[in-house]
């Protein structure tokens, strides 16, 4: 294994006291049988970790407890949410991480342990311990995403009131896509959250509290979630609700428009044919005053109905 090396895969290592944490970015199966001949892993775990993908999931093996969990991950080009896995496996005297290379804050928090000393003697005081933490960051990244959903909620439902959304249905489809793809990969993180705090070698000492605050957390963001995806359902309502009344409404203005612009042209018609008819009467300034006039009102007409935008 290398630490830090050249290619896709990088497998750190950091031993404090008589816990070793080892972190797999992208592990190759050379990696994956190496991992499980020196912790001697259960060969459904030795499975998870060659194709990933699975469901979220505590096992409980003879000399660790293996978890299966999923983060939601922040994506810049395209802008969206996707799905990073962790598989983490807790020992008497390791703890083993492993991730696609979409999970920061495991790499972090091992950059931030090398660094100092201090912190490694609380957060690596037990195997128990350091996967808490390793937890705990993951379910903390995660808050800013499930935020930012409710911002944008809240910013679209001013707009919409306000009648400056530009297509507000496309916009809230979007937000609801998101919404239910964080709220199905968080929603079975609790359970093992709460499993964990009963499980084997994640819970020496009082950390089967600190399991269960972690649990309730992301039951939080689970619930913000749920509450954000109602208010988007309403939102869509009111939008396409709206969206017909604004329909109706220029249609009434089309009509209306049509309606008075009608006799003020037929008005302008007739007087233009009668000047024509009557040579004495065909003056250039007359005829040039009555096609003013006609300008002005049909002016006035689509200025009145934009002010109630209505066109």
């Amino acid at each position: 294994m290398t630490d830090g090396g050249p290619g896709p895969s990088r497998i750190a290592e950091l031993a404090h006291g008589g816990v070793t944490w080892v972190l797999a970015d992208r592990p190759t199966a050379d990696d994956v049988a190496e991992l499980a001949e020196r912790f001697e892993l259960h060969p459904l775990d030795v499975e998870e970790l060659a194709r990933r993908g699975g469901r979220p999931k505590l096992a409980i093996r003879a000399h660790y407890s293996s978890a299966v969990l999923d983060f939601p991950v922040q994506l810049a080009r395209p802008r969206r949410t996707a799905l990073g896995q962790l598989n983490l496996m807790v020992g008497g005297d390791f703890v083993l991480a492993s991730h696609g290379g979409d999970l920061r804050p495991p790499v972090r928090l091992m950059d931030d342990l090398r660094r100092d000393a201090k912190r490694r003697e609380s957060e690596m005081a037990s195997p128990g311990r350091l996967a808490y933490t390793i937890a705990r960051g993951l379910v903390e990244a995660s808050e800013p995403l499930v935020a930012r959903l409710g911002s944008a909620v809240d910013n679209l439902q001013e707009e919409l009131l306000a009648g400056v959304a530009e297509a507000p249905i496309q916009q809230l489809n979007q937000i609801r896509r998101e919404m239910t793809s964080l709220g199905r990969v968080l929603r079975p993180d609790v359970e093992v959250l709460f499993a964990m705090a009963r499980a084997p070698f994640t819970t020496t000492g009082d950390l089967s509290a600190y399991w269960e605050l972690l649990a309730d957390a992301l039951q939080r963001q689970v619930d913000q979630l749920e509450d954000g995806w109602n208010a988007v359902e309403a939102l869509v309502e009111s939008a396409e609700s709206l969206a017909r009344e604004r329909a109706d409404a220029r249609m009434r203005a089309l009509l209306l428009f049509a309606g008075l612009l009608l006799p003020i042209v037929t008005v302008g018609l007739v007087y233009l044919m009668a000047v024509q008819a009557v040579p004495s009467l065909a003056n250039e300034a007359d005829l040039d005053v009555a096609i003013g006039l006609m300008l002005i009102a049909v002016v006035a007409l689509v200025g009145w109905l934009r002010r109630r935008r209505l066109v």
